[in-house]
């Protein structure tokens, strides 16, 4: 799981949750027992705070109320990559940057677009190394690693059996014509899953 906020009040600035958050920062439901978190690239959370339904419990506003709040959420956090020529990009400055590019990686999972979660998801990636001495950078660079390969591992399982799709590549072990004709999903996968158990 992944969830980057923004602590930029009068401390320094930090990644993680707030000490508020903590206790739902796992994302488990109440009463769900215990287990281990896998990493978090559903976009539901993300998508949810900005539900709106208006007090009308049709389908088709529930629906529409969902269609406006990636809208709304999407124009928020894409607002928030502005950045204004001449600025500073120091630490403090970069970490609602890293967040923005995080949640609309979220939101672009949830629409199902991995190309473009994937590219939020490295952008993000790469600013961890210019944030080295905010606290909790490494934590947070470690759960980038972690949601970049399941964020590839998605891509992959999109590109070779949603989009050409065969019955073999329903049957594990998979072989013949089972196998990815398009193996790059699964190669960044590791690249990103081998750099973090390197670490973890």
């Amino acid at each position: 799981m992944l969830a980057l906020l923004c602590l930029a009040t009068a401390a320094p600035a930090q990644l993680g949750p707030s000490p508020e958050e903590r206790s739902t920062w796992n994302r488990r439901s109440e009463g769900a027992g215990d287990y281990q978190i896998v990493a978090e690239l559903s976009g539901r959370v993300e998508a949810a705070r900005f539900l709106d339904f208006g007090g009308n419990p049709s389908l088709r506003s529930t629906c529409d109320a969902k269609s406006d709040a990636l809208e709304v959420a999407v124009e928020i956090f894409a607002g928030r990559l502005a950045d204004p020529k001449g600025a500073a990009r120091t630490p403090r400055a970069l970490v609602p940057i890293l967040e923005a590019h995080h949640a609309l990686a979220q939101l672009a999972s949830y629409r199902g677009d991995m190309t473009k979660a994937i590219e939020h998801l490295e952008a993000a990636y790469r600013i961890t190394g210019e944030v080295a001495d905010v606290p909790g950078e490494k934590e947070v660079r470690l759960q980038l690693e972690e949601v970049l390969g399941v964020a590839h591992l998605r891509r992959g399982e999109l590109e070779n059996c949603v989009h050409d799709h065969n019955a073999d590549r329903c049957i594990f072990p998979s072989a013949g014509a089972g196998r990815h004709s398009s193996p790059s999903g699964a190669a960044q996968a590791i690249v990103y899953l081998t750099k973090h158990l390197e670490q973890n």
